[in-house]
């Protein structure tokens, strides 16, 4: 694995008054969960890091990969800055909503599967 350092200071000096309750709630969690090491710090850190990225990159361009034939998927429409729900008819190269409204290929510009049911909805 390769670190990549940059120069200066990665963190800055913080307003713990301004953090409030966040900065509490941290500072309890690692209390409890005996993060005291900076590496059990930095660990954790990594992990909240690599979730954010994960969520925020849920959004996938139509150049990059199209859903599976009939996948119920979100898709964006950057026109007209909606969020739509449908699937991907690829015989058409075209997206249609749940309205049963089609758009094309290049009218969407990404999309995203479906999240999971809530974990008691699984049962």
């Amino acid at each position: 694995m390769k670190h990549v350092y940059s120069k200066g200071n990665q963190y800055a000096e913080r307003d713990i008054e301004a953090l409030g309750n966040y900065y509490m709630v941290h500072i309890d969690a690692m209390t409890v969960e005996s993060l005291y090491s900076k590496s059990s710090v930095a660990a954790e850190l990594a992990f909240r890091d690599k979730r954010i990225a994960q969520l925020e990159t849920q959004w996938i361009s139509v150049e990059d990969r199209l859903p599976g034939f009939h996948e119920y998927v979100l898709s964006y429409h950057p026109v007209m800055n909606v969020t739509l729900l449908g699937s991907f008819i690829q015989g058409s190269h075209r997206f249609r909503d749940v309205m049963s409204n089609s758009f094309y290929k290049s009218d969407i510009s990404h999309w995203m599967p479906l999240p999971s049911p809530p974990k008691e909805a699984q049962r």
